[in-house]
């Protein structure tokens, strides 16, 4: 998971988050995960997920989310205008939290966009 400077980072047209992939601010968050690590770091991995459609699934795991060794947030999108689905995510690091933005694919190609 790539981890971005100020010049590729998400971007805000004022209280707007831009899609990564085209720059506009046609944007949806539909999904949020937290992936953590209940038993202590490099332990067994436990992803949570709540869907804008009010379902949960817990625990769980994520292709997208790669297990690192303390717990993260994600937060999956997608764009009106490219199509392209996406993933915002937090990382907790040697006491830093970085946050990356990745594009994922065409939403059309990836399940599960219901």
């Amino acid at each position: 998971m790539p981890i971005f400077d100020d010049a590729e980072m998400p971007k805000f047209d004022g209280d707007m988050l831009q899609c990564p992939s085209c720059g506009d601010t046609a944007t949806h968050v539909d999904e949020a995960l937290l992936t953590t690590r209940p038993e202590g770091e490099d332990r067994r991995v436990l992803t949570y997920r709540v869907t804008a459609h009010g379902q949960v699934t817990v625990p769980g795991s994520d292709p997208i989310v790669e297990p690192q060794r303390r717990h993260h947030f994600t937060l999956k999108g997608w764009c009106e205008v490219c199509g392209c689905a996406f993933a915002l995510t937090f990382l907790q690091h040697k006491g830093g939290t970085f946050v990356s933005a990745d594009v994922l694919g065409d939403r059309g190609e990836l399940e599960p966009w219901q």
